[in-house]
């Protein structure tokens, strides 16, 4: 394929960075020039585009579990998961936009947030997990010169923690600590913040290892485990068609581009300290479609916590 010529390190920078990232999954998300991770109960922004590094500056430290850029109709923010709800921040970390907290069904429960992510095509949805395994569905919207944020609905569709939540415009996905994966159909039709917005269609059962990471691609989710394996599940029958041993150990972030070609693209970054790079066949189809390695590198003693295009040309 002649996309595999396009990888190479040759001319890669390495930024220095102020605190290293803490050792959660998918500790890694970018927005145009700025990158983001989570250091215990600090997020650190990097702006590529000036070479600062800054501290969130948060008048309450909380655990941060997760850190997520989200893009919206007209709007960009960090959205930080924490150990008592979420914040939303300006893409630079200088803004504090809004905070929600997550709260257990069961007050003897602890709760911290885990997955993130929102509902592409223009709609102002967004998802958020949490370690009790409830996903709450969030309408973004607009007060004056702030945002107001309501819960929509609450969904316990999970036994274990929340690890990851990927969108995509016509799909969601859920996994958790054991394993488990839930899809659902998004209502094209819903109004904003309906209760009839998504419609659980597949569950694939639990797994002997958690899910870390989750990834969709049109009609297919790329998912990976503390196995180091990826699976490529088609979401219109729910199944499993292409499983690779990626990694020797536990697979810590995936990212999705599309190359100029129309090619899309899984990253994949790993404790065992490599990067790789694979093709997502556009129809999973039941002979599960022509998985390639387009690239592969060690980071020598490197410990790598996750992964993301600073392009993403994904159309969803």
């Amino acid at each position: 394929m002649s996309a595999c010529a396009t990888w190479t390190r040759d001319g890669v920078m390495t930024h220095s960075l102020r605190q290293t990232p803490s050792l959660n999954n998918n500790n890694l998300s970018c927005y145009g020039t700025y990158l983001s991770y989570a250091k215990g109960s600090d997020v650190i922004v990097a702006n590529f585009g000036d070479n600062k590094l800054m501290t969130v500056p948060f008048s309450d430290k909380a655990q941060v579990f997760c850190v997520k850029y989200l893009t919206f109709a007209d709007v960009s923010m960090l959205i930080v998961g924490m150990s008592d709800g979420f914040q939303a921040w300006t893409p630079e970390g200088t803004r504090l936009l809004f905070f929600h907290p997550v709260r257990p069904a069961n007050d003897e429960d602890i709760c911290f947030v885990k997955g993130i992510d929102n509902i592409k095509g223009g709609r102002a949805e967004f998802l958020v997990g949490d370690s009790t395994g409830a996903v709450h569905t969030f309408l973004l919207g607009n007060a004056g010169r702030g945002f107001n944020v309501n819960l929509v609905k609450n969904r316990r569709e999970h036994g274990e923690a929340i690890s990851d939540i990927t969108c995509s415009s016509k799909h969601v996905v859920t996994g958790d600590d054991a394993g488990s994966l839930c899809v659902y159909s998004v209502n094209q039709e819903a109004t904003p913040g309906g209760h009839n917005l998504m419609t659980k269609i597949h569950e694939l059962a639990s797994s002997p290892f958690p899910i870390t990471s989750l990834k969709v691609f049109g009609s297919c989710c790329v998912a990976s485990f503390t196995s180091g394996h990826l699976r490529y599940i088609d979401l219109e029958d729910g199944k499993v068609k292409v499983e690779v041993a990626a990694h020797s150990r536990t697979i810590t972030g995936i990212s999705g581009s599309k190359l100029p070609d129309g090619t899309m693209v899984c990253a994949t970054a790993s404790e065992d300290s490599v990067v790789s790079v694979w093709s997502v066949p556009e129809a999973i189809g039941e002979n599960g479609g022509d998985v390639k390695l387009l690239y592969k590198d060690k980071l020598t003693d490197k410990k790598l916590t996750g992964i993301c295009f600073l392009t993403d040309t994904r159309q969803d």
